[in-house]
């Protein structure tokens, strides 16, 4: 019985940080919409390589805090699934 209630401590505890991470959604709000609407990037149809120079962009010239790469590729791929062509 202990060890039942140990791997469910230990599983729990594992998902506990999943609980932390950002929706792909929070992501686009949280790093885009300080600066502009969000109605800009819902009308825009961009390839995932244009996404991507427009962080770069938002980066160099807006002063966007930088992403962790994880977080950026994240953001990147949802940008293009979902306001790309």
């Amino acid at each position: 019985i202990l060890s039942i209630l140990f791997i469910n401590l230990v599983n729990n505890l594992s998902h506990a940080n999943d609980k932390n991470v950002f929706t792909n959604k929070q992501l686009l709000k949280y790093n885009c919409s300080s600066c502009h609407s969000l109605n800009i990037i819902y009308q825009q149809k961009l390839t995932k390589e244009a996404w991507k120079e427009i962080i770069k962009l938002m980066y160099t010239e807006n002063d966007m805090p930088k992403m962790i790469p994880k977080e950026e590729n994240r953001l990147i791929d949802y940008l293009a699934k979902n306001y790309g062509y």
